[in-house]
Order: C-alpha cells, then structure tokens, then sequence
C-alpha cells in the first residue's frame, strides 16, 4: 500500500506533466517581416511597431531593423517572451530611430583650474542646483531644460495617429512589407 505523501507527490507530477507549469499562452501569429527604406536607402537600427488598427481586435507587434533595414516581426507575450510573427489584422506601422549625439563636453579637470576658474564653476553649478529645485527648503525640482527628442527619421513615422504607414496581415500570404520613408 502506498503512503499519502507518496500518493500526494505521484498525483502532483502526472497533473503538471499533463498541463505543465509556466506555460506561455500561444497566439496563433503568422510570419511577418519586411524593409524599412529613407530615401531609398535601408535603414539601420531601427524599431519598428505594428499597432492594430482596431485596438480591441489584436496585439502590436515589434521588430528592429538589421544593417540592411530588413525586420521580422515578433509579439510581445508579457515579459521577456514573444510569439514570432503578427496576429492577422490591419495595423498601422511606426519607424523610430534615435539620433546619435555626442555627449557634451565636461568642465575642465577642476584640479588644474586656477582659484577664479574653480569658484566661477562651483557658482554656476549652485545656479543650476537653485534653478532646478525652485525656492530653498523646496524638495521638488522644476522641469530642467532638455533638448528636443532628436531622429534620424521623420517624427511623424514615430506615431500611429501620423504616420499613415497602413498594412495587413493576411492567412496565406508573404506579409512581406516595404515601408518606404519620406520627409
């Protein structure tokens, strides 16, 4: 006769080996892929988003650009999983790629400053601290100044509601895209 312990456990591993344990829900996406060209010529780095154009009705999908602008699309299931492939749908399509700035460059190495070029960068790094915070004993900083979000592309291809960049997937098909930028 077996003991309840032993029981428990051999109902316990049939249960999980029958459903499993963690399993990601699967969707049923299709392969969807394509090219992202500005003036003709592939774009490297890219992200592209396909966001459905009814959002009730589907998932974004992803993809980023390789050195010769091709993607392949992939769905985001929740953390660090994903479905390869789209849901079938009409999406909008969105282009973004970040510019690549230089950092600014630091103040000089403070202990080769003289006195009067030491004391003039502690006052105006002062003058910021204050500006930033507002009035003393204010704990909470104002908006600091910050460049605009700078792009390589065209800033309406960053969102859906402008970037009039329409596909659909499709069952059967190649849903193979060539999205073509312009300024």
């Amino acid at each position: 006769m077996y003991s309840r312990p032993v029981f428990a456990t051999t109902c316990l591993a049939i249960v999980i080996g029958l459903f499993g344990c963690n399993k990601t829900p699967k969707l049923n996406t299709v392969a969807a892929s394509g090219t992202v060209t500005y003036h003709g010529r592939p774009v490297a780095g890219a992200s592209v988003g396909f966001y459905p154009i009814d959002a009730n009705s589907g998932k974004p999908a992803i993809g980023q650009t390789d050195s010769e602008g091709r993607f392949t699309l992939k769905t985001p299931l929740g953390g660090t999983t994903s479905s390869p492939g789209a849901l079938l749908g009409d999406y909008t399509a969105t282009v973004t790629k970040a510019k690549t700035v230089a950092p600014t460059a630091l103040p000089g190495n403070p202990s080769l400053m003289s006195e009067a070029e030491r004391k003039k960068m502690m006052d105006e790094m002062e003058q910021k601290s204050r500006s930033a915070y507002g009035k003393e004993g204010d704990s909470s900083p104002t908006e600091p100044d910050r460049p605009a979000a700078q792009s390589d592309l065209p800033l309406r291809y960053a969102d859906p509601k402008t970037s009039l960049l329409n596909y659909s997937v499709k069952a059967g098909d190649k849903n193979e895209f060539t999205l073509e930028l312009t300024d």
